[in-house]
């Protein structure tokens, strides 16, 4: 009876450990990515202040270094050294790099705008979709640091340092 009550036991521990969900994302953070877009690479500072502030600062290439681009509540800023220009969501260049980053954070921000997919190599996977199309998420499974960034299309990948 007693191996019976163990045996039980043991088997509701493994099942009830098995079960458990990713951490939520973490969704306001400051990280070094490597960015691989449409065949080419960037190296860039992410800052993510949720859904709705995001900037992209480009340290390599050399000739894009110190490029910024932000976005907040619909409105995007390009600096660069004294130069600033503003532009609406008409005008935002939505086939670029940063644009499709922010379209991807943005979307994690939404209601339902991703969902566990399970684990992949230890890290939890979320699949969502954006303007600039569907996307996968890779965080941490414990911590929801986000470590990758993939569009499925296979157009760009962002591993986060």
């Amino acid at each position: 009876m007693k191996r019976l009550a163990l045996l039980i036991f043991c088997a509701v521990l493994l099942l009830s450990s098995c079960s458990g969900k990713p951490a939520e994302i973490v969704r306001d953070f400051s990280v070094k990515a490597d960015v691989a877009y449409n065949q080419r690479n960037y190296k860039c500072l992410i800052n993510s202040g949720g859904h709705s502030l995001v900037s992209v600062r480009l340290m390599a290439p050399d000739s894009l270094k110190g490029l910024c681009f932000s976005y907040r509540d619909g409105k995007t800023e390009i600096t660069r050294g004294g130069l600033k220009i503003s532009a609406d969501g008409v005008y935002q260049p939505q086939g670029s790099m940063p644009q499709t980053v922010y379209n991807i954070l943005s979307a994690l921000g939404r209601e339902g705008g991703c969902e566990y997919s399970g684990s992949y190599n230890d890290l939890a996977a979320f699949k969502g979709s954006s303007d600039s199309g569907a996307f996968t998420v890779y965080t941490d499974y414990s911590s929801g640091n986000i470590s990758r960034i993939e569009l499925d299309d296979g157009s760009m990948t962002a591993v986060f340092d």
